[in-house]
């Protein structure tokens, strides 16, 4: 087989001249004795497959393990805005402490010698697992085109982040994601965290409600769109919950993206798009809350109650998209370092094997799920 130049295999080679060098003048005390084991290196260096085996093992390790974890939700930017549980990712089970009820306050109590009944605390806890997540295996068939042409390898390097990092943040927003069925902390009143798309023009509910086809594969027919009244009504259940105002956060579909920017006016989408930042992934604010976007977020039922599809259900006609609130304090995520493996020379595969691993997880941190809320799309109230 033809045989190119290398510009790396060439630095490579120097790399370990230079090397093998110093050992020689080490061991022999002088300058010629360096020049004698360069040269000799160098030369066996640049022998036709010389290289092949030797240096690419620990070079493919280390590249991939740092281009895994220094890339991953480079384009779901937005799971950094939660509580970093990372350094639990190694443990099975991540546990989280939750306080129970505070304890009453009295103004001007009477003091008269009757005891007051104290109370305990019951404090519980919020569980969730780490998950292993794994690529599969690819193969490359002849191990010297990895040295011949790196644009390959960066292309399979690149493939496999970009896998992960979808998959990881899909499980990870399943986790956060609202039921609209826990109890707040009275044990009693359950958090209505799920609201749904109004469709209300302009904030003006005198006019016809604006909808739109629903744009979830397999679903079918309309839905109302998302529009500024609809953030307005998150922003109000956000305060009735009493979510801290600094650390709001929003996650949108593209197409709920649209319809928001949509329903603005010339003045709200300016002051929407001031903080525009690509390098964050944010993409505006508005009523306290920081936007981001992303192709695709979470889907619920059309029930009554919406409940969440899981991840990889199949698309029904009922599917209704959502977009995700949430305050970043109230959600964690734990991601652990990449590893990388490999088989060089595999008998079966004709070619060198490589895959990936990363152990994550996610979760709501508050057992009421006060700090995480849902808008979900309506169907349209058939016309009479």
């Amino acid at each position: 087989m033809k045989k190119h130049f290398s510009i790396y295999r060439f630095a490579l080679a120097v790399m370990m001249a230079v090397g093998a060098g110093a050992i020689g003048m080490a061991a022999f005390g002088s300058v010629l004795a360096f020049f004698v084991g360069f040269g000799l290196s160098l030369f066996l260096s640049l022998l036709p497959g010389s290289t092949k085996g030797m240096a690419f093992m620990a070079l493919n390790k280390e590249v991939w393990q740092d281009r895994i974890e220094e890339n991953l939700f480079q384009d779901n930017q937005f799971i950094l805005k939660s509580v970093d549980d990372s350094q639990y990712v190694d443990n099975k089970t991540v546990h989280i402490p939750n306080a129970g009820a505070p304890p009453g306050v009295e103004k001007n109590r009477v003091i008269d010698g009757t005891p007051t009944n104290p109370q305990k605390r019951e404090d519980s806890e919020v569980t969730y697992d780490i998950a292993e997540f794994t690529s599969d295996p690819i193969i490359i068939t002849d191990a010297e085109e990895k040295e011949l042409s790196y644009d390959k390898m960066d292309s399979e390097l690149s493939e496999t982040q970009l896998a992960l990092d979808e998959r990881i943040s899909e499980d990870i927003l399943i986790n956060w994601a609202p039921t609209g069925t826990a109890l707040l902390a009275d044990g009693v009143t359950t958090n209505n965290n799920i609201l749904r798309t109004t469709g209300v023009d302009r904030n003006d509910l005198s006019k016809p409600r604006v909808k739109y086809a629903a744009h979830l594969p397999a679903a079918t027919g309309d839905r109302l769109g998302l529009c500024v009244y609809d953030i307005k009504q998150a922003q109000t259940a956000a305060n009735k919950a009493r979510w801290p105002k600094k650390g709001r956060c929003a996650l949108l579909d593209s197409d709920m993206y649209a319809q928001l920017v949509q329903d603005m006016s010339t003045t709200q989408y300016q002051d929407f798009s001031k903080v525009i930042d690509p390098a964050t992934g944010v993409v505006g604010q508005l009523y306290g809350f920081t936007f981001y976007e992303r192709n695709t977020v979470l889907k619920y039922t059309n029930a009554d109650l919406p409940a969440l599809r899981p991840y990889g259900a199949a698309g029904a006609a009922t599917d209704n998209a959502a977009a995700l609130f949430w305050y970043e304090g109230y959600v964690s995520r734990a991601i652990g370092e990449g590893r990388f493996f490999e088989q060089k020379d595999s008998p079966t595969a004709y070619g060198d094997m490589y895959s990936t691993l990363v152990r994550a997880g996610g979760s709501k941190r508050r057992k009421t799920e006060v700090g995480v809320l849902a808008i979900v799309q309506a169907v349209p109230a058939v016309e009479a």
